[in-house]
């Protein structure tokens, strides 16, 4: 593991394999973190790393990455930290997948850059579907988990911060037609369903087997700026 400075946050990451880039968002909600990949149904650093150079996070204030927290932080803290990882690494290019809420981490940068990503894969994504009290609870836990390490933090803070970043649309952070009208360069981006309370069916309503959920658009390659 190894980390890097950015904007007063030391953000934890891993490399494994070789060849093209592949940003791996880690499932675990507010707790998203590579150490979790491995209880996942799918490990993108033990599967994908014979053919892909395979990157993995701990997101702010999880796993091992430790920042500032602040009662607006929302889904834009955590992208501007996912950007900033690939900058720090010289990525100029690459696929985004995401399992749980790394589901709408990779619609996030889709519609943020979407030039920078020649594909989207989403395991598994939370969405709303009458289920806002499990994502609260859910914050409830990893600010009490936080608590007892961050004198500097207050509930307080830390359930504003949870607030901004609960789902109050169909597909935090993004609605319904923006996730539509989203693009990747080159390659379409693929959805795994689920069928769980916080990670419903209903958080992929338009993609069905053999189509795309996002619209592909025109470009190719990708990988390490040299």
């Amino acid at each position: 593991m190894a980390s890097f400075e950015h904007e007063g946050s030391t953000l934890v990451y891993e490399v494994q394999g070789a060849g093209p880039a592949v940003l791996a968002l880690a499932p675990g909600g507010m707790r998203s973190a590579t150490a979790l990949w491995n209880n996942a149904p799918f490990n993108p650093l033990s599967v994908l790393s014979d053919c892909f150079t395979v990157i993995s996070m701990d997101q702010r204030n999880a796993g091992a990455s430790r920042g500032p927290v602040r009662e607006d932080d929302g889904w834009g803290s955590f992208l501007e930290d996912q950007l900033a990882l690939l900058d720090h690494l010289g990525i100029e290019r690459c696929a985004a997948l995401g399992m749980c809420i790394g589901g709408p981490y990779v619609m996030n940068l889709l519609r943020a850059q979407p030039e920078r990503f020649y594909a989207g894969v989403l395991l598994q994504p939370i969405g709303l579907d009458n289920n806002l009290d499990a994502f609260l609870g859910m914050v409830d836990s990893w600010a009490e988990a936080l608590l007892p390490e961050r004198p500097d933090l207050s509930p307080e803070t830390l359930a504003g911060c949870g607030t901004a970043c609960s789902p109050r649309t169909f597909y935090s952070p993004l609605p319904r037609r923006t996730c539509a009208a989203a693009r990747c360069p080159s390659k379409s981006c693929s959805v795994m369903i689920s069928f769980t309370r916080k990670a419903p069916a209903a958080a992929s309503p338009s993609w069905r087997p053999g189509q795309s959920w996002l619209r592909p658009g025109r470009g190719k390659g990708s990988g390490r700026r040299r």
